[in-house]
């Protein structure tokens, strides 16, 4: 885990996990999630949704906060060690964010993942 939630929003994720089977994760700290999407609002936050096995799509941000705050970059270095050490359900990934840099870091770590899962390590 990244970090903790807090307040009204760890209650509605704890009721989201309880009643969400497939469940389609957006990650943004400003924007708000699509129709039909469970909204993280941080990296943390995501973790724990992704922890549960039931997110089925994932939408990344890059930037989630302040400069000192994880990113999405960081999520999918996690997804990615998840995968290496243990049996991790993937989720489709697709990225939303608007920084372009950020956007090439989570886009390598996704297609290290993919080249990995398709070589059978």
């Amino acid at each position: 885990m990244l970090g903790y939630c807090t307040g009204a929003v760890w209650i509605l994720n704890i009721t989201t996990i309880k009643n969400n089977i497939n469940m389609k994760l957006y990650v943004d700290d400003i924007r708000i999630a699509p129709e039909g999407w469970t909204q993280a609002w941080n990296a943390d936050e995501a973790v724990e949704f992704l922890e549960t096995g039931t997110v089925t799509e994932l939408s990344l941000d890059h930037d989630l906060g302040d400069v000192d705050q994880p990113t999405g970059y960081d999520i999918m270095c996690w997804i990615e060690e998840m995968m290496y050490n243990e049996k991790f359900p993937l989720p489709e990934i697709n990225f939303h964010t608007a920084n372009p840099t950020g956007r090439d870091n989570m886009q390598a770590c996704l297609d290290a993942i993919l080249r990995r899962q398709n070589n059978g390590n």
